[in-house]
């Protein structure tokens, strides 16, 4: 499987791949419809672009990754801002959900997943979600550039996420795709498929 501490280390220590500046556009929508001191999982945190924007906005944050170096970046980050938020070292399939959250996000994450961990990582997402809490997924789709150069991922079109919050439970906000422009490395972009949306009572 792709997903491995090793090799996503190896990339960080390479330099800058997220980055810490720029949260995800759709996160920066969820903060607007979350209360101040809303707990906050931060699912693949990375180098903690979107975990800092949130601490930022008066969140209450945990944040996962696989690769310590990631997450060494962001605490160190955090620790400069004077924020009383540590990212903990964990992958996906390992984490232990222990508590009810009012937002979970997994951004870019799930298609490093294989497709049995990715539902099992959704179901988590939806059961430790607290009643009119939200769930926001990102993920790289078939149309990116990725999906024929790396044939060991689980890339996913949106038609086939969205119908796991099609059930009854959920209420869709948003389900859309976009092309995102990246310049870590050769610049290039990338085909990604969003899904936020909120649990019914």
């Amino acid at each position: 499987m792709f997903l491995n501490q090793n090799k996503i280390d190896k990339n960080y220590k390479k330099g800058v791949v997220w980055g810490q500046d720029k949260p995800n556009k759709y996160v920066i929508k969820l903060a607007s419809l979350l209360n101040k001191g809303s707990k906050i999982l931060d699912l693949g945190c990375g180098e903690g672009r979107n975990t800092i924007f949130l601490a930022q906005e008066g969140f209450d944050l945990t944040a996962i990754d696989i690769s310590k170096v990631a997450v060494d970046q962001m605490n160190h980050k955090l620790k400069q801002l004077g924020f009383n938020v540590e990212g903990s070292v964990c992958s996906i399939q390992d984490y232990d959900f222990n508590s009810k959250y009012d937002a979970i996000i997994s951004t870019t994450v799930i298609h490093l997943l294989s497709k049995e961990d990715q539902i099992k990582c959704i179901e988590n997402m939806q059961i430790n979600t607290k009643h009119n809490g939200f769930n926001l997924i990102t993920v790289f789709t078939k149309k990116d550039h990725g999906f024929l150069e790396y044939p060991e991922l689980s890339f996913l079109n949106l038609d086939e996420f969205v119908p796991f919050y099609c059930n009854g439970n959920w209420t869709i906000l948003i389900n859309e795709e976009y092309i995102k422009h990246e310049t870590h490395g050769v610049p290039h972009d990338h085909n990604i498929a969003i899904i936020l949306a909120q649990k019914n009572n």
